[in-house]
């Protein structure tokens, strides 16, 4: 007799997922994949799932957020960072999107916490551990203002008003 397709049982307070063996058995969409010359890499999805390759398997990895996960950004083994969107409430039935970085530096992901508020990260990209530079907008509620971000290995600042970008890539630390 063929043994069922698993599927998610729900349950008043949540719903499950019965373990397939995969590394995420709700099959939650994955959103971006990051890989290293290496073969490691990450892969980031809904509901904060987070997966690495290392060697020839991909495993779970547990997220410090419940939130999509929209992009992900591998520059070495143990150095990645992911950007997490979350909505939060400004007034009755009123909310702005930001977003969370989240960075991984070793044996944890963590929410990385950044003295300014950069508003929504449209994307970041890296050249090395200690240059990057990103897309965001802020939006007080007359439209967003678009500006570039600027990660200097110790913290991100905004760096200079730009143009809706739906993207940015670096290919040298002058272009």
């Amino acid at each position: 007799i063929p043994s069922p397709t698993l599927r998610p049982t729900y349950s008043p307070f949540e719903w499950t997922s019965v373990d397939d063996g995969s590394p995420d058995a709700c099959h939650r969409v994955v959103r971006d994949i990051s890989m290293l010359p290496s073969g490691e890499g990450w892969a980031v999805g809904e509901r904060g799932v987070i997966l690495r390759r290392s060697g020839e398997e991909w495993t779970r990895v547990d997220s410090p957020v419940d939130l999509t996960l929209r992009r992900v950004f591998a520059i070495a083994s143990n150095d990645a960072w992911a950007l997490a969107d979350e909505n939060y409430p400004i007034g009755p039935g009123e909310v702005r999107a930001r977003t969370r970085l989240l960075h991984w530096t070793g044996p944890v992901w963590t929410t990385f916490s950044n003295p300014e508020s950069l508003g929504f990260i449209v994307d970041i990209s890296f050249l090395s551990a200690k240059l990057a530079w990103g897309i965001a907008f802020l939006d007080d509620g007359s439209g967003p203002v678009y500006h570039l971000i600027q990660w200097n290995g110790t913290g991100w600042s905004l760096a200079a008003a730009a143009p809706p970008l739906a993207a940015i890539r670096m290919i040298a630390a002058d272009a």
